[in-house]
Formats: structure tokens, C-alpha cells, sequence
């Protein structure tokens, strides 16, 4: 029982950790589209 218990602890940290690390992603890409559109007008 225990092992199924920390299998499934284990297993949903991963998750989260996959679903925190999504999140992050999305803010990073939101904030280099926004530079990158920036620096294009700026360019023409």
C-alpha cells in the first residue's frame, strides 16, 4: 500500500512539475513574441 501511495505522490509531482513548466514556457514565449514585435517596429 505504501508503495502505491508514493507511486502515485511521485507520478503527480510530475505532472505538476510538466503542467509549471508549461506555464513558464507560455510566459517566456508571450514576452519574446511582445520583444520581437518591438524590435520589427522599430526596424520599419
Amino acid at each position: 500500500l505504501l508503495f502505491e501511495v508514493s507511486k502515485t505522490f511521485r507520478i503527480s509531482c510530475f505532472i505538476l512539475r510538466i503542467i509549471d513548466g508549461g506555464t513558464q514556457n507560455a510566459k517566456h514565449l508571450k514576452t519574446s513574441t511582445t520583444y520581437l514585435k518591438k524590435k520589427m517596429k522599430e526596424n520599419y
